[in-house]
């Protein structure tokens, strides 16, 4: 089995206000990107820090497929998503769902070489 190339990107991989979140993970595993943000201040809200979705939380991640080869995900429709109250919670998802991902790739590699 190879390890697949996990790439560490410096910017958030999702979300057009992604600017203005203080805090986020991107890592793309194999086809899929891995995006992790959080702690929203947009210059809107006064200061304030705004929650992601319904229920609102802090952080979400969000799995897309760049299994068409270039930077762009396949289409924005996301293949997964969690969000989080915590920091922690997000950073621990995030690299939980990079391990998952990480795995699937395994997985398929194993069962070619089969």
């Amino acid at each position: 089995m190879t390890d697949p190339t996990i790439v560490t990107w410096d910017s958030p991989g999702h979300f057009c206000g992604a600017d203005d979140c203080r805090w986020f993970l991107h890592h793309d595993v194999g086809p899929w990107c891995i995006s992790t943000i959080g702690e929203y201040y947009p210059s809107s809200a006064d200061g304030e820090m705004v929650p992601f979705g319904w229920p609102p939380m802090p952080y979400e991640t969000m799995v897309f497929d760049r299994s068409q080869g270039d930077d762009a995900p396949k289409r924005w429709n996301e293949t997964e998503s969690r969000r989080w109250f915590t920091r922690g919670e997000a950073e621990a998802g995030h690299w939980t769902m990079v391990e998952e991902y990480k795995q699937l790739i395994e997985g398929r590699e194993s069962t070619a070489h089969d």
